[in-house]
């Protein structure tokens, strides 16, 4: 069964963090109180009045099996549905790396930056001095570009 299938079997659906909450069909439910997710390998359900997985399948009409993508009919849907969750962790894991890469180069930048103060520059050629003066500018840069991304 789909995720989608799914959240149109309940009542008072809505977006909630990664997931989604509606009325939970196993109880008298005046507020939504069964959260929904998309796990790795299904639904994954939850309702925050205490009923149990088995009420909430039973109240929709379905098993438990019903909610485990690999039970799908169409083996199409179940590659598109394994692949689209791959895919998802890579552009996760990549999101995780670039930030990561962000975070040490704006620390170099800084300490770049830190040991550049007080030195005496009167011994320094032109061309040494022009050199040393883009790094600083472009550790700068670094650093002011992150914090206006900061406060967007």
């Amino acid at each position: 069964m789909s995720v989608e299938k799914f959240l149109g079997s309940l009542e008072g659906v809505k977006q909630s963090g990664r997931g989604w909450k509606g009325k939970c069909p196993a109880h008298d439910d005046r507020t939504p109180s069964l959260s929904v997710k998309e796990g790795e390998r299904g639904i994954l359900l939850r309702c925050w009045a205490g009923c149990s997985l088995h009420e909430i399948c039973m109240a929709l009409g379905i098993s438990v099996s019903d909610l485990f993508y690999d039970r799908c009919v169409n083996s199409d849907d179940i590659c598109r549905r394994q692949a689209q969750r791959q895919y998802q962790k890579a552009t996760a894991e990549v999101e995780r790396m670039v930030n990561g890469f962000q975070i040490d180069a704006i620390r170099e930048a800084e300490r770049f930056l830190q040991s550049a103060r007080g030195i005496d520059i009167s011994q320094w050629s032109a061309e040494r001095l022009d050199h040393e003066m883009n790094l600083v500018c472009d550790a700068l840069t670094l650093i002011l570009e992150e914090d206006r991304y900061e406060y967007v």
